[in-house]
Protein backbone atom coordinates (compact mmCIF):
# COMPACT_ATOMS: atom_id res chain seq x y z
CA UNK A 1 0.00 0.00 0.00
CA UNK A 2 0.60 3.74 -0.42
CA UNK A 3 1.35 6.20 2.15
CA UNK A 4 0.18 9.39 1.94
CA UNK A 5 3.39 11.51 3.75
CA UNK A 6 6.66 12.68 2.28
CA UNK A 7 9.81 10.69 3.21
CA UNK A 8 12.25 12.36 5.21
CA UNK A 9 15.60 12.20 3.58
CA UNK A 10 19.05 12.03 6.08
CA UNK A 11 21.45 13.58 4.71
CA UNK A 12 25.08 11.78 5.10
CA UNK A 13 26.97 12.73 7.82
CA UNK A 14 29.31 11.23 10.74
CA UNK A 15 26.71 12.19 13.08
CA UNK A 16 23.91 10.66 11.37
CA UNK A 17 23.69 6.84 11.78
CA UNK A 18 21.36 4.69 9.51
CA UNK A 19 19.86 3.48 12.83
CA UNK A 20 18.94 7.52 13.31
CA UNK A 21 17.60 7.65 10.12
CA UNK A 22 15.09 4.69 10.23
CA UNK A 23 13.81 6.17 14.01
CA UNK A 24 13.09 9.25 11.78
CA UNK A 25 10.85 7.87 8.94
CA UNK A 26 9.24 5.15 11.43
CA UNK A 27 8.24 8.77 13.52
CA UNK A 28 7.43 10.67 10.55
CA UNK A 29 4.98 7.27 9.46
CA UNK A 30 3.80 6.73 13.28
CA UNK A 31 3.05 10.41 12.92
CA UNK A 32 1.01 9.76 9.63
CA UNK A 33 -0.89 7.22 10.77
CA UNK A 34 -2.26 9.07 14.45
CA UNK A 35 -3.74 11.62 11.96
CA UNK A 36 -5.53 8.58 9.82
CA UNK A 37 -6.86 7.39 13.52
CA UNK A 38 -7.73 10.99 14.51
CA UNK A 39 -9.77 11.56 11.26
CA UNK A 40 -11.65 7.63 11.89
CA UNK A 41 -12.89 8.83 15.70
CA UNK A 42 -14.17 12.27 14.13
CA UNK A 43 -16.17 10.90 11.56
CA UNK A 44 -17.56 8.16 14.04
CA UNK A 45 -18.22 11.41 16.60
CA UNK A 46 -20.61 12.59 13.70
CA UNK A 47 -21.93 9.69 13.34
CA UNK A 48 -23.14 9.73 16.55
CA UNK A 49 -24.15 12.66 16.67
CA UNK A 50 -26.69 12.18 13.67
CA UNK A 51 -27.66 8.98 14.56
CA UNK A 52 -27.70 9.72 18.35
CA UNK A 53 -31.45 9.43 18.85
CA UNK A 54 -31.74 5.85 17.49
CA UNK A 55 -28.65 4.97 18.97
CA UNK A 56 -30.33 5.71 22.25
CA UNK A 57 -33.91 4.30 21.74
CA UNK A 58 -32.18 1.10 21.05
CA UNK A 59 -30.34 1.13 23.71
CA UNK A 60 -27.06 -0.02 22.71
CA UNK A 61 -24.28 -1.12 24.13
CA UNK A 62 -20.63 -2.21 23.64
CA UNK A 63 -18.00 -3.05 25.91
CA UNK A 64 -14.41 -2.49 24.59
CA UNK A 65 -11.24 -3.56 27.03
CA UNK A 66 -8.27 -5.83 26.54
CA UNK A 67 -7.13 -9.29 27.91
CA UNK A 68 -3.38 -11.09 27.30
CA UNK A 69 -2.85 -14.21 26.21
CA UNK A 70 -0.17 -15.95 24.98
CA UNK A 71 2.17 -12.82 24.81
CA UNK A 72 -0.53 -11.18 23.23
CA UNK A 73 -2.67 -8.23 23.67
CA UNK A 74 -6.27 -8.33 21.84
CA UNK A 75 -8.50 -6.11 21.71
CA UNK A 76 -12.05 -7.28 23.07
CA UNK A 77 -15.43 -5.78 22.44
CA UNK A 78 -18.41 -7.54 23.62
CA UNK A 79 -22.52 -6.84 23.26
CA UNK A 80 -25.65 -8.38 24.05
CA UNK A 81 -27.94 -9.08 21.38
CA UNK A 82 -31.57 -9.86 21.43
CA UNK A 83 -31.18 -13.16 18.96
CA UNK A 84 -30.45 -16.63 19.54
CA UNK A 85 -26.82 -17.72 19.06
CA UNK A 86 -27.53 -20.20 15.77
CA UNK A 87 -29.39 -16.87 13.95
CA UNK A 88 -26.03 -14.65 14.79
CA UNK A 89 -23.95 -17.38 14.14
CA UNK A 90 -25.48 -17.53 10.07
CA UNK A 91 -25.03 -14.11 9.61
CA UNK A 92 -21.00 -14.11 10.70
CA UNK A 93 -20.24 -17.68 8.97
CA UNK A 94 -21.80 -15.90 5.28
CA UNK A 95 -18.18 -14.97 4.65
CA UNK A 96 -19.44 -13.94 1.03
CA UNK A 97 -21.66 -11.45 2.49
CA UNK A 98 -20.32 -10.41 5.37
CA UNK A 99 -19.67 -7.23 3.71
CA UNK A 100 -23.05 -6.21 4.17
CA UNK A 101 -22.77 -5.88 7.78
CA UNK A 102 -19.19 -4.63 8.70
CA UNK A 103 -18.14 -1.67 6.75
CA UNK A 104 -14.36 -1.84 7.39
CA UNK A 105 -14.74 -4.98 5.27
CA UNK A 106 -14.46 -4.97 1.24
CA UNK A 107 -14.88 -7.96 0.35
CA UNK A 108 -14.66 -11.53 2.10
CA UNK A 109 -14.48 -15.40 0.35
CA UNK A 110 -13.62 -18.84 1.09
CA UNK A 111 -10.79 -19.33 -0.95
CA UNK A 112 -10.42 -23.08 -0.13
CA UNK A 113 -10.52 -26.02 2.93
CA UNK A 114 -8.02 -27.92 4.82
CA UNK A 115 -9.42 -30.77 6.60
CA UNK A 116 -12.36 -28.77 9.25
CA UNK A 117 -10.38 -25.94 8.47
CA UNK A 118 -11.54 -23.27 6.38
CA UNK A 119 -9.16 -20.35 4.11
CA UNK A 120 -10.76 -17.47 3.87
CA UNK A 121 -10.04 -14.11 2.22
CA UNK A 122 -10.28 -10.37 3.54
CA UNK A 123 -10.16 -6.99 2.39
CA UNK A 124 -10.14 -4.92 4.74
CA UNK A 125 -10.03 -0.66 4.75
CA UNK A 126 -10.45 1.22 7.60
CA UNK A 127 -12.94 4.12 7.43
CA UNK A 128 -11.03 7.05 6.33
CA UNK A 129 -7.97 5.49 5.82
CA UNK A 130 -6.40 5.11 2.34
CA UNK A 131 -4.88 2.21 3.89
CA UNK A 132 -5.97 -1.53 2.49
CA UNK A 133 -4.74 -4.68 3.65
CA UNK A 134 -5.36 -8.28 1.75
CA UNK A 135 -4.77 -11.35 4.04
CA UNK A 136 -5.66 -15.26 4.06
CA UNK A 137 -6.53 -16.82 7.58
CA UNK A 138 -7.25 -19.94 8.22
CA UNK A 139 -10.65 -20.60 10.31
CA UNK A 140 -12.50 -23.08 12.17
CA UNK A 141 -15.99 -23.33 13.29
CA UNK A 142 -17.37 -25.08 16.41
CA UNK A 143 -20.54 -24.31 15.40
CA UNK A 144 -22.34 -22.04 17.71
CA UNK A 145 -19.80 -21.31 20.32
CA UNK A 146 -17.06 -20.11 18.59
CA UNK A 147 -15.14 -19.30 15.69
CA UNK A 148 -11.48 -18.58 16.07
CA UNK A 149 -8.72 -17.88 13.31
CA UNK A 150 -5.18 -17.05 12.72
CA UNK A 151 -2.98 -15.60 9.66
CA UNK A 152 -1.79 -17.48 6.80
CA UNK A 153 -0.73 -15.41 4.23
CA UNK A 154 -0.76 -11.58 2.96
CA UNK A 155 -0.82 -8.84 4.63
CA UNK A 156 0.28 -7.62 8.19
CA UNK A 157 2.88 -10.22 9.58
CA UNK A 158 -0.05 -11.30 12.63
CA UNK A 159 -3.49 -11.69 12.53
CA UNK A 160 -5.68 -13.66 15.00
CA UNK A 161 -8.70 -13.32 17.07
CA UNK A 162 -12.38 -15.19 17.79
CA UNK A 163 -16.21 -15.05 17.99
CA UNK A 164 -18.07 -16.54 20.79
CA UNK A 165 -21.70 -16.77 21.42
CA UNK A 166 -23.09 -17.45 24.94
CA UNK A 167 -26.32 -17.88 25.31
CA UNK A 168 -27.81 -15.49 28.01
CA UNK A 169 -29.65 -16.69 31.45
CA UNK A 170 -32.88 -15.65 30.40
CA UNK A 171 -32.38 -17.72 27.01
CA UNK A 172 -33.76 -14.50 25.22
CA UNK A 173 -30.21 -13.58 23.92
CA UNK A 174 -26.98 -13.78 23.46
CA UNK A 175 -23.63 -12.49 24.50
CA UNK A 176 -20.99 -12.13 21.85
CA UNK A 177 -18.04 -11.12 22.13
CA UNK A 178 -14.89 -10.69 19.28
CA UNK A 179 -11.41 -10.80 20.25
CA UNK A 180 -8.64 -9.56 17.78
CA UNK A 181 -4.62 -9.22 17.92
CA UNK A 182 -3.24 -7.24 14.85
CA UNK A 183 0.84 -6.58 13.83
CA UNK A 184 1.95 -4.93 10.89
CA UNK A 185 5.07 -5.76 11.05
CA UNK A 186 7.78 -2.69 11.42
CA UNK A 187 6.30 0.24 9.34
CA UNK A 188 2.79 -0.44 10.87
CA UNK A 189 3.62 -1.96 14.77
CA UNK A 190 0.97 -3.80 16.65
CA UNK A 191 0.29 -0.56 18.96
CA UNK A 192 -1.12 1.77 16.37
CA UNK A 193 -3.43 -0.93 14.68
CA UNK A 194 -4.74 -2.01 18.42
CA UNK A 195 -5.94 1.68 19.51
CA UNK A 196 -7.51 1.79 15.97
CA UNK A 197 -9.49 -1.38 16.42
CA UNK A 198 -10.71 -0.73 19.49
CA UNK A 199 -12.31 2.18 18.49
CA UNK A 200 -13.76 0.64 15.99
CA UNK A 201 -15.04 -2.26 17.84
CA UNK A 202 -18.48 -0.52 18.61
CA UNK A 203 -19.44 0.15 15.66
CA UNK A 204 -18.84 -3.02 14.44
CA UNK A 205 -20.71 -4.78 16.86
CA UNK A 206 -23.80 -2.56 16.99
CA UNK A 207 -23.89 -3.06 12.96
CA UNK A 208 -24.37 -6.71 13.94
CA UNK A 209 -26.68 -6.23 16.12
CA UNK A 210 -29.02 -4.08 14.08
CA UNK A 211 -28.61 -7.02 11.22
CA UNK A 212 -29.24 -9.82 13.89
CA UNK A 213 -32.29 -8.23 15.63
CA UNK A 214 -33.57 -6.64 12.34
Amino acid sequence: FKMPFKSTKCAPSSTVSGRKCSAVRTMSLSLCLLSIMSMTANADLCLAKETGSKVRHKEVKAVVSEKKEGGFNYAVGAIEIDAPAEKIWQLVTDYDHADEIFSNLKKCEVVGTDGDTKLVRQFIQPAGSPIKFDYVVALKEKCPQSITWSRVRGSLKECKGAWEFAPLKNNTGTKVTYSIYLDGGMWLPAWILHNQVKGYLPTMLKSLKTKAEG
